[in-house]
Order: structure tokens, then C-alpha cells, then sequence
């Protein structure tokens, strides 16, 4: 086993990025030349060498547990740094290589398994095996408490992940475990907070968890993550001066950070500085092309009247959904989301939701099926899953924006004109072609509206009733 990870390392370096990959593989395939610049080559990051060393010391020892803990968490880490899901498939096959040794902590082991899982999107398994390791040892390993509250919180169990949270909260001694602990309680705390539907809360804890990283010394991609969420919860809330200092400090951390390149091609569109937008895009595709941000950058090619870039763009986001078999589970939502988006496969799009609704019920799910269904011309499903959507009140623009649309076009057209506004309220440019199509619908409404009650005036003799 332990030639076999070293081999499959290797292989994966082959590459010197997920990337330059794909770029390669599409070339290859004649999908042809895509629009962003040409994949930017990373340096060897501090995990690339934890890697290469405790890959090292398992051909030296191949019997101590220790050393496969650390690869395990190293190749978490390097999935997380890059975007690439292989990355779970190698933490994966050193955690089975690990279980043909005694470890002596068997709970550690089942914490390590319920965070692949998490990553894999198999959140019933990863809830089961984060709470086998809390039953098995529960003043032990935290990091099973937040994979309980993280694997609830994606099937939409609010309240469990809630009580799962709160233990992090009241865990360890006053040190520095005690510091992170509090962080990673105040980062989920925020996550759930906003789902819930109180983002103001969930804002002020993200700034206590920036204050709590700026005491302790702990690695610059966890700080760059922290203030890219602060960044892209303030843009939903219509902050943009916020968002940006926020994305700044972002790439202060990590100048090449593809996430934060991510969110400032968002706040440079949503400033109507659409060519700046792209270019941020283009960088953050060239570290790693996850199809959200493909899809985004076709969108701004769309609004800019760029038909051959974009669908270029939109032709990447299917290969790169499709590479892996895990990159079809992982992306499920995304894709889904896409060809609803675009009104492609929307057959196809309509079975992605309905299988990721196997496996997750939180409200960006039910979104997604309530968009989808939408698309098909299924009106009163739609509805029904857009009352799902929206039962937290979570401010996402988007997810209102759905919502207006199903309810304007099956349901209440007045409660669809709420929604819309309620979205346009919360961001003006909450996205490059939605923000646009809702003012032009909100537009509509009034001047059918106007032209309808003039009508109706006329048509009334003075001095009754339109009332029946």
C-alpha cells in the first residue's frame, strides 16, 4: 500500500496544478483553447513538502500510525488549497492503508473518516461516524463536534448542528487549542447564522473570528478563507465597500488566493466594472477552474455580448463537472444549478436535483429543485420547494430572486413582486443578468399594473365600486 500512495502521488504531480490538467485534458479531448490566460504554476506550498516528508517517513516505518494521521490531514489540506477533489481520494486510500495498523485511537480514526466523508458529500455517513468517535471518547478529539454540527447543517438539521456547535463553545483550557477552538466556533456559528436567516449576527462572528486569528499564529490560508467569507457574506448584504476590504485583506494573506480572485470578480461586477470583473475571473480560473467560477466568467462574457467566449466557458464547466467520478457528486448542485441557468440538459439538470436531494436538504438544495423545477414547467412543484427555500428567510439575493420569478409566473404575482424586491433591496447587482431581469420585471409589473388600473377607472361609473 505504501508504493501504491507514493505512486499515486506522484501521479497526481505529474501536474503542476488541477489546472494545467483540465487545460490539458480539454485540449486533448478538442474542446479547444478557452478564453482565461494560461494556467498560473503555483510554488511548492509548506503542504506540498509536509507531503513529500511524511510520505518518506511511512516508506521508512510503514507500522506507525502517526505518520499516516499527518499525510491524511496534509492531503485535506491540499484538496482545500487547490480545489481538487483527488485530493480526497488519496486521504482516503492512506486512511485505509492506515486501518491494517493498530491505532490506538480509535476515535481519531473515525473523526478523520467522518471528514472525508464530509468532503465527499456523504453527509449521513459523515454524521455517523463524527458521532461513533464523540460516543467513543467525548472529551476528545473537537474537530468530530464541528463535522457532527457541519454534516446536519448540509441536510438541513438546523437544530442538531446548532447543539453540535454549542459544544465547541464550552470545550478545552484557556490556551491556544482553546483560541482555535473558538474560532472554529465562531466561523460555524456564522455559517448557521446565516442560514437561519440572522445575518447581522453571523457578520459580527466572522469579525470576532478575524480578531481571534490576528492573536494566535496559524496558517495564511485559513486566514485568507476567513476574510474571503466575511467578504462574500458583506457583498450579499449590499456592503461592497466592506466586501472589498475584506477580499483585500484576503489576498493580502494569499495574493494568488483563487476564492478571493473569485469574490472580487463579483465586487467589480457588481460595481459595473465588468472588464475588471473578467479579468479577476480569468486569474482565479487560471489557479483553479472549479466550474462556478467558469460558469460566472461565461455570464460576464454573455453580459458584455461575447457569445463565442462564453460559450467556450460554458462548455468547460461540463468537462470539468464530469472528470471524476467524484467531481460528479461534488458538482452535483452546481451543474444542476447551470444548465437551469442557461436552459441546458434541463432534463438532465431536473435528475441532478432530485439525486442531490438524496443526500442534502438545506435551503441552497431546495433552491436549486425550486429553480430547476421552474425551468422545466413544473409550477406547483416549484412552488413548493421555493416555500422550502425561503422558510429561513436566509438573505441571499439569489435564492430571492428565484423565488420571485416561480411565485410571479405560478403563484402570487404580488408575492413574487416581493421577493424581487426583497433581492434588489438586499444588492442592487446581486448578479451580472438577474440583477437586470429583475428591475426589468419589477418594471413590467408596474406599468401592467398602472395601465390596468386606468382601465379599470375609466370602465367605473363615478361614485361606485370596483370592489365585488
Amino acid at each position: 500500500m505504501k508504493s501504491a500512495l507514493i505512486s499515486a502521488w506522484q501521479h497526481r504531480t505529474r501536474f503542476a496544478s488541477l489546472a494545467a490538467l483540465i487545460v490539458t485534458l480539454a485540449s486533448s479531448l478538442g474542446l479547444g483553447q478557452t478564453a482565461q490566460e494560461a494556467p498560473i504554476t503555483p510554488k511548492k506550498s509548506a503542504v506540498d513538502y509536509d507531503i513529500a516528508m511524511r510520505q518518506s517517513k511511512i516508506a521508512e516505518d510503514p507500522g506507525f500510525f502517526g505518520n499516516y494521521d499527518f499525510l491524511t490531514f496534509s492531503y485535506i489540506r491540499k484538496a482545500r488549497e487547490t480545489g481538487d477533489t483527488a485530493y480526497y481520494s488519496l486521504a482516503e486510500q492512506t486512511l485505509q492503508a492506515e486501518e491494517k495498523n493498530t491505532h490506538p485511537d480509535k476515535s481519531m480514526l473515525l473523526s478523520l473518516k467522518a471528514t472525508i466523508h464530509l468532503a465527499k458529500h456523504e453527509f449521513s455517513e459523515a454524521a455517523a461516524d463524527a458521532e461513533r468517535a464523540v460516543a467513543l471518547d467525548p472529551g476528545g478529539d473537537a474537530a468530530a463536534y464541528a463535522t457532527v454540527g457541519d454534516a446536519n447543517l448540509e441536510q438541513g438539521e438546523y437544530d442538531k448542528a446548532f447543539a453540535a456547535y454549542k459544544r465547541l463553545s464550552v470545550y478545552g483550557p484557556e490556551d491556544y487549542n482553546h483560541s482555535m477552538l473558538r474560532y472554529d466556533f465562531k466561523t460555524r456559528m456564522a455559517h448557521y447564522e446565516f442560514m437561519v436567516g440572522d445575518a447581522h449576527k453571523s457578520i459580527a462572528d466572522l469579525g470576532e473570528a478575524n480578531d481571534i486569528l490576528a492573536s494566535i499564529s496559524l496558517g495564511k490560508e485559513t486566514a485568507a478563507w476567513t476574510q474571503f467569507i466575511l467578504a462574500e457574506e458583506l457583498l450579499l448584504a449590499g456592503d461592497i465597500g466592506g466586501a472589498e476590504a475584506a477580499t483585500q485583506a484576503s489576498l493580502h494573506y494569499l495574493p494568488a488566493y483563487h476564492r478571493a480572485l473569485s469574490e472580487m470578480g463579483k465586487i467589480r461586477a457588481a460595481q459595473g466594472r465588468f472588464l475588471e470583473a473578467i479579468d479577476y475571473y480569468k486569474q482565479a480560473v487560471a489557479v483553479v477552474p472549479l466550474p462556478l467560477y467558469v460558469a460566472a466568467l461565461g455570464d460576464l462574457y454573455t453580459r458584455q455580448g461575447d457569445a463565442a467566449d462564453a460559450e467556450k466557458q460554458y462548455r468547460l464547466v461540463e468537462f470539468i463537472a464530469h472528470l471524476s467520478a467524484l467531481n460528479k457528486v461534488v458538482y452535483n448542485r452546481e451543474l444542476a444549478l447551470f444548465y437551469a441557468d442557461h436552459n441546458r440538459k434541463l432534463p438532465e439538470a431536473l435528475k441532478l436535483a432530485r439525486d442531490e436531494m438524496k443526500i442534502r436538504h438545506d435551503v441552497y438544495t431546495w433552491d436549486t429543485l425550486a429553480w430547476v423545477l421552474f425551468k422545466n414547467g413544473l409550477g406547483p412543484e416549484a412552488i413548493a420547494a421555493a416555500q422550502q427555500a425561503t422558510s429561513f428567510n436566509t438573505p441571499d439575493p439569489l435564492i430571492l430572486f428565484h423565488a420571485g420569478m416561480i411565485y410571479k409566473t405560478y403563484g402570487s404575482k404580488e408575492k413574487g413582486r416581493t421577493f424581487l424586491e426583497k433581492a434588489l433591496a438586499l444588492n442592487h447587482q446581486f448578479h451580472p443578468l438577474y440583477a437586470d431581469q429583475a428591475r426589468a420585471e419589477l418594471k413590467a409589473g408596474a406599468t401592467t399594473g398602472a395601465l390596468r388600473n386606468e382601465s379599470a377607472a375609466a370602465a367605473t361609473p363615478p361614485g361606485t365600486s370596483n370592489r365585488e
